[in-house]
């Protein structure tokens, strides 16, 4: 090792272990539904699967390859293609008949039901 550089601790930026997973995606909840929302442009609504079970969802689907000038030179090609999956665990189970999912702007919406014994449940206190 010359020059003071050094072999860096952990996983580089072109490592495979720091590949972020596709798509990205937020959630949050509240007292009877979770939300999803999926950050995946360039993908059509009809190339997306979602499927449910208790408290897991798996998206995926494909994304197509762009076309390339055949008289360009690729230099970098950062933008990922072909199928993916991705399944993440939610903070409660859900009710697999009450799904909905929609896409706008390169963004699928989607908002499960908590499955009924999930809820909150609220107790009356009887007064003597």
């Amino acid at each position: 090792r010359g020059a003071g550089f050094s072999r860096p601790v952990g996983p580089t930026f072109l490592s495979p272990v720091t590949r972020r997973q596709f798509p990205l995606v937020n959630f949050s909840e509240d007292e009877g539904h979770v939300y999803l929302e999926a950050l995946a442009p360039g993908v059509a609504p009809q190339d997306f699967d979602l499927s449910v079970i208790r408290n897991s969802i798996t998206i995926s689907g494909e994304r197509n390859a762009y076309a390339e000038e055949k008289e360009h030179i690729v230099h970098r090609m950062e933008l990922g293609s072909g199928r993916f999956s991705r399944t993440l665990e939610l903070p409660v189970d859900i009710d697999p008949n009450k799904v909905s999912a929609e896409c706008k702007d390169g963004i699928m919406l989607v908002t499960l039901a908590k499955a009924e014994h999930a809820r909150p449940k609220k107790v009356k206190i009887k007064l003597s």
